[in-house]
């Protein structure tokens, strides 16, 4: 990740990769991994002074823009046991065979910030994942269900649009 100023100059960088052996929620600089084949990624969203972005493989980061630190890291659940980034390239690659079937997933790989929860709907994943938007800690996941997209957040309450019908989840549980 790199922070540019106002001339396109490198400001600040962050490394957000991680290690097999890295546990679930920490943040770990090493060495750059090869990416799978076919990425699909939400793309960064700033709230509040803080960058929600993924990489490859399921894993979100929280970045502090004004001091510079990685607040936290968060890997959902790609597929049962599919945690490792050579099983989630394999997963990617057998999903992308299933483009055909498109509509039998997230359509929208988005991070949506609504107040102080973080809405994750990853390609990938058979789950919508609620997280706290300041130490990334899991709050609740439900299953997909028939869900392509959400569509909003209304009165603390989140609307998940799916192809037979709307459902919505409060945010505190």
């Amino acid at each position: 990740l790199v922070l540019l100023n106002a001339k396109g100059e490198v400001k600040q960088q962050w490394i957000l990769n991680t290690v097999e052996s890295a546990p679930l929620g920490v943040a770990r600089r090493g060495v750059k991994q090869e990416p799978p084949s076919v990425v699909r990624v939400a793309p960064p969203v700033y709230f509040d002074g803080v960058l929600v972005c993924s990489i490859p493989g399921g894993r979100y980061f929280a970045v502090d823009l004004v001091n510079g630190s990685v607040l936290w890291s968060y890997q959902i659940d790609l597929t049962a046991g599919a945690t490792t980034p050579a099983a989630a390239s394999a997963r990617l690659r057998q999903l992308a065979q299933l483009k055909s079937n498109a509509t039998d997933r997230w359509l929208a790989t988005a991070v949506r910030i609504f107040g102080s929860r973080v809405i994750l709907t990853a390609f990938e994943s058979e789950s919508l994942y609620c997280l706290d938007f300041r130490s990334g800690k899991l709050l609740w996941e439900v299953p997909r269900q028939d869900g392509l997209f959400v569509a909003g957040a209304q009165d603390d309450v989140v609307v998940v649009v799916g192809r037979s019908a709307l459902r919505a989840y409060r945010l505190d549980d």
